[in-house]
């Protein structure tokens, strides 16, 4: 059975990520992990009315920073499967990922261009409150993109809020209206990004942190399946 990691929960496993030990926070989401593979159960969504303007807007979004940049990007619908041990990409449709005990590392990036050896993340703001104007990355974002570039083999990713309307039975009551409607922004304040290099140190981190956290989950769930 193979241990299989999102690229999107990889920066709750990196405090600390020169160290060659699992922090307490990283223990705490892999135990998370096991509870929900043993005892099945998923996160609710925190925020629906957010996550539901990102689901739905998300072409939309997609058509702006292309206006935007002057480009013509269309949504990526190729999520990788990589075997974080060997580095070779899985066809999870043949049924493999899980045939032995392997961590796997997963990911599908919005908008992948290989001629230019980048992938970019879009992330639709729920309003004009919410929306980062002057973008700064958070480390859990960080770690996101550099599990994209190590998944799809590119040097550069970048990270972009874009403001598009808001669907009206999303709009939470306590929100002024004018908030959620952006005719009134200009269209070079309506996406705010920055990119990142690929970073070979910090990748390697990563691989070997992910590598301790396989090593851990498989651990506890032989110790928890023991008293089942």
């Amino acid at each position: 059975m193979s241990v299989v990691f999102r690229a999107s929960s990889v920066g709750n496993l990196m405090s600390y990520p020169d160290k060659n030990k699992l922090p307490d926070g990283a223990i705490t989401e892999l135990d998370k992990m096991v509870s929900q593979k043993l005892i099945k159960w998923q996160d609710a969504e925190l925020d629906f009315f957010t996550t539901e303007k990102g689901k739905i807007c998300e072409n939309e979004s997609i058509e702006i920073y292309n206006e935007v940049n002057d480009s013509f990007y269309v949504k990526n619908v190729e999520r990788i499967y990589k075997d974080v041990s060997t580095g070779l990409i899985i066809d999870h449709d043949t049924g493999l990922v899980f045939d032995k005990t392997q961590p796997v590392l997963t990911g599908e990036c919005d908008i992948l261009d290989k001629a230019n050896s980048l992938v970019i993340d879009i992330k639709t703001a729920y309003s004009k409150k919410t929306y980062p104007f002057n973008l700064k990355i958070s480390k859990l974002y960080e770690w996101q993109l550099r599990a994209y570039m190590y998944l799809y083999d590119v040097n550069n990713a970048e990270l972009a809020y874009v403001l598009v309307d808001t669907p009206h039975d999303l709009i939470s009551k306590k929100d002024p209206e004018h908030w959620h409607f952006m005719q009134d922004v200009p269209l070079g304040f309506r996406v705010s990004s920055l990119r990142i290099e690929r970073d070979d140190e910090k990748e390697q981190q990563m691989l070997a942190r992910l590598s301790l956290c396989e090593n851990y989950v498989m651990e506890q769930i032989t110790c928890k399946s023991k008293k089942a």
